[in-house]
């Protein structure tokens, strides 16, 4: 989120939140109550408030919402570019993880799907997810290493490969990963970047 983007964010939950204000005052000095108006009026700080400390003070709760958010949108991604381009069976399969490796790895060296990166992120972010459940992070690492190169800004998966590292005990690549996350602040929330600076001070404090 750029610098003009959050200050036109805060500019609006403040003038919000001082307009509410004015209307309440003015009602109350006049004598005279609307409840139609009192009601617009709790609406609109019941959405101010929570935007403006989401967006500029959020919480671990709101870190934790927020990825799980990008984390689902991210498995819908690959769920439709899988289910699109091979098949509803084919993410069956691979969701019930009935010979998952075979059948990603046979599609990653199908010559007709080299040129498809939506589709090759998609089969190498899932067969990350089978080598983790198969706890398995060193292959985990080599796919999400490629994935990453069909998507370098994707977020989760920069974070995923992080993870796998702290998995494997190696602090210096999985400090190496989170920083380079925090490279190109501009793409990510200020949750984000809370997330990934407290994941690196834990690291660091180990």
């Amino acid at each position: 989120m750029t610098f003009n983007r959050v200050l036109l964010i805060a500019l609006a939950a403040i003038g919000a939140i001082v307009v509410a204000s004015i209307l309440v005052y003015r009602m109350l000095t006049s004598g005279r109550l609307d409840p139609l108006a009192l009601l617009v009026v709790a609406a609109v700080i019941s959405i101010a408030l929570p935007m403006l400390r989401a967006n500029f003070f959020p919480s671990a709760k709101d870190c934790q919402t927020e990825f799980d958010f990008h984390t689902r949108r991210r498995e819908m991604f690959i769920r439709q570019q899988i289910t699109d381009k091979l098949g509803p069976a084919a993410f069956q399969s691979i969701a019930a993880d009935q010979h998952t490796e075979a059948y990603l790895v046979n599609a990653l060296e199908n010559e007709a799907h080299r040129s498809d990166e939506d589709l090759r992120f998609a089969l190498q972010a899932a067969l990350a997810q089978h080598y983790e459940r198969r706890g398995d992070p060193h292959a985990a690492i080599r796919s999400l290493t490629v994935a990453r190169q069909a998507r370098p800004a994707d977020f989760v998966t920069r974070f995923q490969l992080a993870r796998n590292y702290e998995w494997l005990e190696d602090q210096p690549r999985a400090l190496q990963a989170y920083r380079q996350i925090l490279e190109a602040p501009g793409e990510l929330s200020r949750a984000m970047r809370r997330l990934t600076r407290q994941r690196i001070k834990d690291l660091e404090n180990r």
